[in-house]
Protein backbone atom coordinates (compact mmCIF):
# COMPACT_ATOMS: atom_id res chain seq x y z
CA UNK A 1 0.00 0.00 0.00
CA UNK A 2 1.44 3.15 -0.90
CA UNK A 3 1.45 6.78 1.30
CA UNK A 4 -0.09 9.79 0.11
CA UNK A 5 1.74 12.89 0.92
CA UNK A 6 -0.71 15.67 -0.14
CA UNK A 7 -3.33 14.66 2.90
CA UNK A 8 -4.46 18.45 2.94
CA UNK A 9 -5.64 18.63 0.00
CA UNK A 10 -8.33 15.44 0.55
CA UNK A 11 -9.74 17.38 3.64
CA UNK A 12 -10.38 20.85 2.14
CA UNK A 13 -14.02 21.24 2.01
CA UNK A 14 -14.55 19.36 5.00
CA UNK A 15 -15.45 21.76 8.10
CA UNK A 16 -15.22 20.00 10.91
CA UNK A 17 -14.02 23.15 13.67
CA UNK A 18 -17.58 25.19 13.84
CA UNK A 19 -19.84 24.69 16.31
CA UNK A 20 -23.12 26.45 17.75
CA UNK A 21 -23.18 27.89 20.91
CA UNK A 22 -25.73 24.91 22.57
CA UNK A 23 -23.12 22.85 21.10
CA UNK A 24 -20.39 24.51 22.47
CA UNK A 25 -21.93 25.59 26.01
CA UNK A 26 -22.87 21.43 26.48
CA UNK A 27 -19.03 20.39 26.04
CA UNK A 28 -18.02 22.67 27.89
CA UNK A 29 -20.63 21.64 30.84
CA UNK A 30 -18.90 18.65 30.80
CA UNK A 31 -15.06 19.66 30.64
CA UNK A 32 -16.84 21.55 34.09
CA UNK A 33 -18.03 18.61 35.79
CA UNK A 34 -15.14 16.37 35.05
CA UNK A 35 -12.44 18.60 35.97
CA UNK A 36 -14.07 19.39 39.14
CA UNK A 37 -14.62 15.46 39.92
CA UNK A 38 -10.81 15.45 39.03
CA UNK A 39 -10.47 18.33 41.79
CA UNK A 40 -12.03 16.91 44.26
CA UNK A 41 -10.03 13.69 43.88
CA UNK A 42 -7.13 15.10 44.30
CA UNK A 43 -8.13 16.95 47.26
CA UNK A 44 -8.95 13.40 48.73
CA UNK A 45 -5.81 12.02 48.22
CA UNK A 46 -4.22 14.90 49.55
CA UNK A 47 -6.31 14.97 52.84
CA UNK A 48 -5.51 11.21 53.23
CA UNK A 49 -1.68 11.88 52.80
CA UNK A 50 -1.42 14.77 55.52
CA UNK A 51 -3.91 12.29 58.11
CA UNK A 52 -1.87 9.23 57.17
CA UNK A 53 1.60 11.04 58.10
CA UNK A 54 -0.27 13.74 60.70
CA UNK A 55 0.35 16.31 58.38
CA UNK A 56 -0.91 19.88 60.04
CA UNK A 57 -0.72 23.06 57.72
CA UNK A 58 1.69 24.67 59.68
CA UNK A 59 3.93 21.67 59.40
CA UNK A 60 3.47 20.95 55.96
CA UNK A 61 4.57 24.82 54.98
CA UNK A 62 7.90 23.75 57.35
CA UNK A 63 8.38 20.66 55.26
CA UNK A 64 7.34 22.55 51.79
CA UNK A 65 10.57 25.09 52.62
CA UNK A 66 13.10 22.35 53.48
CA UNK A 67 11.99 20.30 50.30
CA UNK A 68 12.30 23.75 48.31
CA UNK A 69 15.35 24.82 49.79
CA UNK A 70 16.98 21.25 48.74
CA UNK A 71 15.72 20.96 45.43
CA UNK A 72 17.25 24.58 45.03
CA UNK A 73 20.38 23.24 45.91
CA UNK A 74 20.17 19.78 44.00
CA UNK A 75 20.14 17.91 47.26
CA UNK A 76 17.84 15.59 47.61
CA UNK A 77 16.92 13.84 51.16
CA UNK A 78 14.99 10.53 51.93
CA UNK A 79 12.98 11.67 54.46
CA UNK A 80 11.71 15.28 56.11
CA UNK A 81 11.13 16.16 59.41
CA UNK A 82 9.82 18.56 61.61
CA UNK A 83 9.29 18.57 65.37
CA UNK A 84 5.94 20.68 66.50
CA UNK A 85 7.21 23.28 68.92
CA UNK A 86 6.06 23.07 72.68
CA UNK A 87 2.96 24.94 73.99
CA UNK A 88 2.46 25.84 77.90
CA UNK A 89 -0.51 23.56 77.28
CA UNK A 90 1.42 21.05 75.22
CA UNK A 91 4.60 20.39 77.23
CA UNK A 92 6.05 17.61 74.69
CA UNK A 93 7.00 17.52 71.40
CA UNK A 94 6.24 15.82 68.40
CA UNK A 95 8.09 14.69 65.40
CA UNK A 96 6.68 14.60 62.04
CA UNK A 97 8.65 12.18 59.47
CA UNK A 98 7.59 12.18 56.03
CA UNK A 99 9.38 10.66 53.09
CA UNK A 100 10.56 13.25 50.35
CA UNK A 101 7.91 11.94 47.68
CA UNK A 102 5.07 12.13 49.66
CA UNK A 103 5.98 15.84 49.92
CA UNK A 104 6.80 15.94 46.44
CA UNK A 105 3.40 14.69 45.51
CA UNK A 106 1.74 16.84 47.94
CA UNK A 107 3.32 19.78 46.04
CA UNK A 108 1.98 18.44 42.76
CA UNK A 109 -1.41 17.60 43.71
CA UNK A 110 -1.81 21.35 45.75
CA UNK A 111 -0.48 22.88 42.16
CA UNK A 112 -2.78 20.59 40.02
CA UNK A 113 -5.68 21.75 41.60
CA UNK A 114 -4.81 25.32 41.89
CA UNK A 115 -4.61 24.74 37.85
CA UNK A 116 -7.80 23.22 37.25
CA UNK A 117 -9.96 25.38 39.70
CA UNK A 118 -8.32 28.25 37.53
CA UNK A 119 -9.28 26.13 34.61
CA UNK A 120 -13.07 26.07 35.93
CA UNK A 121 -13.20 29.15 36.81
CA UNK A 122 -12.19 30.29 33.06
CA UNK A 123 -14.39 27.53 31.50
CA UNK A 124 -17.30 28.88 33.22
CA UNK A 125 -17.16 32.46 32.51
CA UNK A 126 -16.81 31.45 29.08
CA UNK A 127 -20.08 29.44 29.35
CA UNK A 128 -21.60 32.93 30.83
CA UNK A 129 -20.59 35.15 28.28
CA UNK A 130 -21.50 32.58 24.96
CA UNK A 131 -23.85 34.35 23.22
CA UNK A 132 -26.77 32.43 21.22
CA UNK A 133 -27.25 34.73 18.24
CA UNK A 134 -25.50 36.74 16.33
CA UNK A 135 -26.54 40.09 14.27
CA UNK A 136 -25.76 39.18 10.50
CA UNK A 137 -26.57 41.15 7.42
CA UNK A 138 -28.61 39.40 5.20
CA UNK A 139 -27.34 39.50 1.71
CA UNK A 140 -30.44 39.55 0.05
CA UNK A 141 -32.50 42.30 1.93
CA UNK A 142 -29.69 43.81 3.54
CA UNK A 143 -31.44 44.21 6.89
CA UNK A 144 -29.71 43.37 9.81
CA UNK A 145 -31.28 39.43 11.19
CA UNK A 146 -30.02 37.58 13.74
CA UNK A 147 -28.47 33.97 13.42
CA UNK A 148 -27.12 31.06 15.56
CA UNK A 149 -23.53 31.80 16.67
CA UNK A 150 -20.84 29.66 15.09
CA UNK A 151 -17.72 29.35 16.86
CA UNK A 152 -14.79 28.20 15.22
CA UNK A 153 -12.51 26.17 17.52
CA UNK A 154 -8.92 25.00 17.11
CA UNK A 155 -7.70 21.32 16.82
CA UNK A 156 -6.26 21.72 20.89
CA UNK A 157 -9.25 23.48 21.41
CA UNK A 158 -11.45 20.36 19.92
CA UNK A 159 -9.73 17.64 21.65
CA UNK A 160 -9.52 19.47 24.60
CA UNK A 161 -13.28 19.63 24.49
CA UNK A 162 -13.51 15.86 23.88
CA UNK A 163 -15.32 16.72 19.58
Amino acid sequence: MGQFNNVDSMFRGVSYNKFTTAVLRTAMTKKVAAVTAKIAERRTRVIKLMKEFKITDAVMGDLIIQYMNDQKRGQARMSYSNSVAATPAKPSTDEVTVPAGTIANLITEKGLIDSESGEVKRLNLIVRNLKDKEPVLDTKTHKLIQRAAVHTLTDDEIEYLGF
